[in-house]
């Protein structure tokens, strides 16, 4: 990989607010690979390589046509849903934090909700 300066413990990438390496204009990372270097406090969570996936594509085309690049800003506080198992789960958001059925039932619809989003799609744009 080389450089010092690219990886940061445990193999994570450090990155630019526009998520390219701290080495390279060239090479862009995000997700759980990456560390935003602006922005340490983040913590290796989904919702923020989903949120870093739209600026990471609109950052790859404008790089590719020499337009100027849009910084990723993450937010300071998320949901978090974590299954419990037998039809349970449990939140947490702001300090506070709720367990039960009724948490599985919202999990279940974000999470179902989100997958609907990545159905495969023929050339006329139908689901397959």
């Amino acid at each position: 990989m080389g450089g010092d300066r690219k990886r940061v413990g445990a193999g994570l990438i450090a990155i630019r607010d526009a998520l390219q390496t701290l080495d390279s204009d060239d090479v862009f990372a995000c997700g759980d690979c990456a560390r935003l270097e602006n922005h340490r406090w983040v913590p290796r969570a989904g919702v923020y390589a989903v949120r870093q996936g739209p600026i990471l594509e609109r950052n790859l085309r404008a790089r590719l046509e020499g337009r100027s690049l849009t910084p990723y800003r993450p937010q300071r506080d998320f949901l978090s849903l974590l299954y419990l198992g037998q039809g349970r789960a449990l939140a947490s958001k702001w300090g506070m934090a709720f367990a039960g059925a009724g948490v599985f039932r919202l999990k279940d619809w974000i999470d179902k909700s989100f997958m609907s989003k990545f159905q495969v799609l023929d050339e006329h744009g139908n689901v397959v």
